[in-house]
C-alpha cells in the first residue's frame, strides 16, 4: 500500500466535497484528514491506495501530491 501527502480539492459542497488530489486519478484510496479547520480547503490529507504502476508514473507527476511510503 502507497501514503500520499495530498492537497485538498473540491468546494466542500455535497456535489464537489473535500478530498485527496489524488482522487483526481484513481478511486478506492482511503484518507485522514490533517487539515485543522475541516470547513476549509487548505491543508492536506494522507492518502492510501494501492495504484497500477501506470497510476503510480502519473501520481508522481503531479505536484498537488507526494508520496511518503
Amino acid at each position: 500500500m502507497a501514503v500520499y501527502a495530498c492537497d485538498v480539492i473540491g468546494t466542500g459542497t455535497d456535489d464537489d466535497p473535500f478530498r485527496p488530489a489524488i482522487d483526481d486519478h484513481l478511486k478506492g484510496w482511503s484518507a485522514v484528514d490533517g487539515r485543522a479547520d475541516p470547513t476549509q480547503a487548505t491543508g492536506s490529507m494522507l492518502a492510501f491506495c494501492d495504484p497500477s504502476p501506470e497510476e503510480a508514473v502519473v501520481i508522481a507527476g503531479d505536484a498537488r501530491i507526494e508520496v511518503i511510503a
